[in-house]
């Protein structure tokens, strides 16, 4: 038996089996409050990371991102400005101005035409749930850029996924400027 202080202010005499068991449950309440602010605190930090990504590239005003394996390829569009392609493949980074897009009229599929001197780009942004392939990650669209330089005659193609870093229902709603 042990002497243990009630609520009351009096001492009551427990078994010392009773007391252990309270104490054991006071402790793992405390471990499961813990452990699940911490998971919580866990995802919470792996998607600011995430933002905080998207943000860096936003700041570089940056609107839509791709990026595909095999070989490693990068597309960044800033709508108001440029495209800007680099691969593994061309050692050459491809920068065109953004052209307005094709839009066909049965499916809601992008794309994109740019010819300079550097050479030619063309983009398509198809919605369609896009798999990383060495990641795992999901993206909203899947891309084909097909890439041709000025000394090269054929076209080399690059699939790979992509999304929005701003609000994509916001993209070409403004109308032709």
């Amino acid at each position: 038996m042990l002497c243990v202080p009630s609520f009351a202010g009096e001492f009551i005499f427990e078994p010392a089996s009773y007391v252990l068991h309270k104490c054991l449950c006071a402790l793992v309440i405390c471990y499961c409050i813990y452990g699940c602010s911490a998971g919580t605190r866990l995802q919470s930090d792996n998607q600011d990371s995430i933002d905080e990504k998207n943000e860096s590239l936003q700041m570089t005003f940056i609107d839509f991102k791709a990026t595909g394996n095999e070989p490693s390829w990068v597309l960044e569009i800033d709508f108001d400005k440029r495209m800007h392609f680099k691969s593994l493949n061309h050692p050459e980074e491809i920068i065109t101005p953004v052209p307005k897009p094709d839009i066909a009229q049965d499916i809601p599929v992008e794309r994109y035409r740019a010819l300079t001197e550097m050479g030619e780009l063309i983009v398509t942004i198809v919605p369609d749930t896009c798999m990383d392939n060495m990641s795992g990650e999901k993206f909203p669209f899947f891309v084909t850029v097909d890439v041709k330089l000025s000394n090269e005659t054929d076209y080399t193609e690059f699939k790979g996924c992509g999304r929005y870093l701003l609000d994509n229902r916001l993209h070409n709603i403004w109308g032709d400027d």
